[in-house]
């Protein structure tokens, strides 16, 4: 994504991206719009009760190739053997239940978002999320681009004054609701 809009085949990267300083360094970020914890997730029935039961090393996590969750389990599960793939939160998640891998780590709203696309009660995510505190999720744009920069963070100041950041929070990314709607 962040080749896209440096070549300037895109304006905005409106995603779940995590404002890191080494990506800081190519691009620049508006304020957080969201917040979000790591989480280790397994198959139901795992014997997984907290990410330390991950870290060992013949346990395979699988995480996205280049995401802060690579970072972070590769921090916090260093004995564990890290598998990476490239793509969506989806991805993690169909290895988990192909057998690939023996946990994911992705952040809680990747994880919670895509679960409702498997088959019912297939995967848990366990209790204690990894790490310490939340990640940020921020929209990314050009560092030249101080106007949309500016203009994004304003539009947020607005929807959240008026309620409408909180009801879009509630409808798309705390509930499925939107999934019958569309």
């Amino acid at each position: 994504m962040i080749p896209a809009l440096l070549s300037g085949k895109a304006d905005i990267l409106a995603a779940d991206m995590t404002p890191t300083l080494k990506r800081h360094l190519k691009i620049s970020f508006c304020d957080p719009w969201y917040y979000v914890q790591p989480c280790v997730f397994t198959k139901t029935g795992a014997a997984f009760q907290k990410p330390e039961d991950a870290n060992k090393s013949d346990v395979t996590v699988g995480v996205l190739l280049g995401s802060t969750g690579e970072t972070i389990a590769k921090k916090y599960l260093p004995n564990a053997k890290i598998k990476t793939y490239k793509g969506g939160g989806r991805m993690i998640v169909q290895a988990l239940l192909a057998g690939h891998v023996d946990a994911g780590v992705n952040d809680d709203l990747a994880v919670l978002t895509v679960l409702p696309d498997f088959p019912p009660n297939s995967v848990r995510v366990l209790d204690e999320r990894l790490g310490i505190g939340k990640d940020p999720l921020a929209f990314a744009i050009r560092q030249e681009s101080v106007n949309l920069w500016q203009w994004i963070n304003l539009y947020f100041k607005f929807a959240r004054s008026d309620g409408t950041y909180d009801k879009n929070i509630e409808y798309w990314m705390e509930s499925t609701d939107w999934k019958k709607d569309h």
